[in-house]
Parts: structure tokens; C-alpha cells; sequence
């Protein structure tokens, strides 16, 4: 069975990120309280899974912003607007690892 958590705001996904097991963590880099480095960070220096493969999508286009997000452990970063099957093979390929 799979099992999917959807969360509003950085609070909501630490608290179900804290609770939960995840193979793989989707997020988007601009959120209300905190961008998704500030995620990333939390999760791989301060959550119980700090090994997850964490996917994102943007409409960021600073690119020295996305680089300091690639480099804090994010496996892969998709532009929106996206194709499903983009992001499908995204998905499938952390899956794979």
C-alpha cells in the first residue's frame, strides 16, 4: 500500500517528517516560513532519516540559490511548469537508488 502526506507549511511538514518513515519526500522550494533549503537542512542535519532522497520543484530562477540547494543534498530539481511524466521518472529514478 502507498501512502502519500501532503503538508501546508514548514511547521506541518517537520512534525509529519518527525512521525513518519518516507522513501522519498517531494517539496517545493518556495513555502510560507521557510524556503525548501531550509527544509533540506533540517532534514538532513536534524531529522531521524537524514538519508531520504528529497525531490523539488521550483519556479526559482536564481540560479545561485539553486545551486546552494543542490549542494545541500537535494536529489533532483524540476522547473514548473512540468510534464507528469517528468516528474514520474523523477520519482522512479530515487526509487531505483
Amino acid at each position: 500500500m502507498e501512502n502519500f502526506y501532503q503538508a501546508a507549511d514548514r511547521k506541518e511538514a517537520i512534525t509529519v517528517i518527525d512521525n513518519k518513515y518516507f522513501d522519498q519526500i517531494l517539496t517545493n522550494y518556495n513555502m510560507p516560513e521557510i524556503d525548501g533549503k531550509g527544509l533540506i537542512d533540517y532534514i538532513r542535519n536534524r531529522s531521524s532519516q537524514p538519508a531520504v532522497p528529497v525531490l523539488m520543484v521550483t519556479t526559482e530562477g536564481d540560479m545561485s540559490k539553486l545551486a546552494t540547494v543542490e549542494q545541500s543534498g537535494v536529489f533532483a530539481i524540476c522547473d514548473k511548469p512540468f510534464e507528469p511524466q517528468s516528474i514520474k521518472k523523477m520519482i522512479e529514478a530515487t526509487m531505483a537508488v
